[in-house]
């Protein structure tokens, strides 16, 4: 019998390449001589189907403009930082406390916010800025921030926008043309397991139990990747941001 894989929790990128492995795995002259062509036919059509879905899925045309915004709110967050680091040496006590004052609660929330994955980042940012205007405008005000933060704002909320409507986009993606190519594919696949685990039943073959370890030893493979996707979301996941060498470290 061949491994039960755990498909339903199979990332798409992942199931993708799962299937793509079991057709490598298997090819077509292999399985016409064991009786199962027709079986893998199917399922690399259905396979090609996904793919051309997936591609879509994979390249938002807002990404580009998500990116663009997080630099901006990027740069808004590190000049403020520099500001008042430079403004803590100043000779007039007033403006030196009152950027320690604004610096302290910037860094209680971390001292690299912008590495921060997408929305914990947005949280964060919308936190800090409203306890600066509820409790310190008078500090922003006398520091000549209200650009700067107001700068950071806006970008933040920017940002906020375009990552809540490229969600809907892909969820729109996801949850039609996308989930009926996958539904298929598994489907395909699932039949094709079955066809192989009967012939190796009812014609016992060293091929069909040879092809039977192989996929096991796949499914294993990708089932076991599946246990550490929650340790990976947990420190990010497909939220965190690409890296950038152009901030501070």
């Amino acid at each position: 019998m061949i491994t039960t894989a755990n498909l339903e929790k199979y990332r798409n990128g992942d199931f993708l390449q799962f299937v793509n492995n079991v057709l490598e795995l298997l090819p077509q002259t292999t399985a016409d001589q064991l009786n199962i062509g027709s079986q893998r036919t199917i399922l690399q059509t259905a396979a090609q189907s996904f793919n051309n879905a997936y591609l879509p899925y994979t390249g938002s045309d807002i990404t580009p403009e998500i990116q663009a915004l997080d630099a901006q709110r990027d740069n808004a967050v590190i000049g403020i930082k520099m500001i008042l680091e430079a403004w803590q040496y100043h000779f007039d006590p007033e403006t030196k406390n009152n950027a320690f004052a604004l610096l302290d609660i910037l860094n209680r929330f971390g001292e690299r916010i912008y590495k921060l994955r997408y929305q914990l980042e947005t949280a964060t940012i919308n936190s800090i800025v409203a306890e600066w205007e509820e409790k310190h405008s008078d500090k922003i005000s006398q520091l000549q921030l209200a650009d700067w933060v107001n700068e950071l704002k806006t970008s933040n909320q920017n940002f906020n926008n375009k990552y809540i409507a490229r969600t809907v986009q892909l969820s729109e993606v996801e949850t039609g043309v996308l989930a009926t190519a996958r539904t298929a594919s598994t489907e395909a696949y699932r039949t094709l397991k079955q066809h192989i685990e009967a012939h190796a039943l009812l014609t016992p073959n060293a091929e069909y139990d040879q092809l039977m370890a192989k996929l096991s030893s796949l499914v294993n493979q990708y089932n076991l990747a599946v246990t550490k996707y929650s340790s990976t979301e947990e420190s990010g996941g497909e939220d965190q941001k690409p890296e950038s060498s152009e901030t501070p470290s």
